[in-house]
């Protein structure tokens, strides 16, 4: 299997899927991201107007945001296994 491109959002958000079917509610958002690592990289004229360009802004936080707490959540949940291992000894 080849793997996906780290710039195709797209896939590496399919890849997520794998880990939690929360990363659903960020499928839209990558893949409206997608076109805009992809095109750069394959030369095509992208022409953006103002509107556009808020949407891809839009896009890319709630992406962020998303990933963030998602790390976050897996970071409290480790120290919390920690603490209790720490406690069960």
């Amino acid at each position: 299997m080849t793997p996906p491109r780290m710039h195709d959002l797209d896939e590496l958000c399919k890849l997520c899927l794998k880990y939690s079917n929360n990363f659903k509610n960020i499928a839209d958002q990558c893949s409206d991201l997608t076109a805009y690592g992809v095109q750069p990289r394959y030369p095509m004229e992208l022409i953006l107007d103002k509107e556009d360009i808020q949407q891809a802004l839009d896009s890319a936080k709630a992406v962020k945001d998303f990933v963030v707490a998602i790390i976050e959540e897996k970071i409290a949940q480790e120290q919390k296994q920690a603490e209790s291992k720490t406690l069960d000894e």
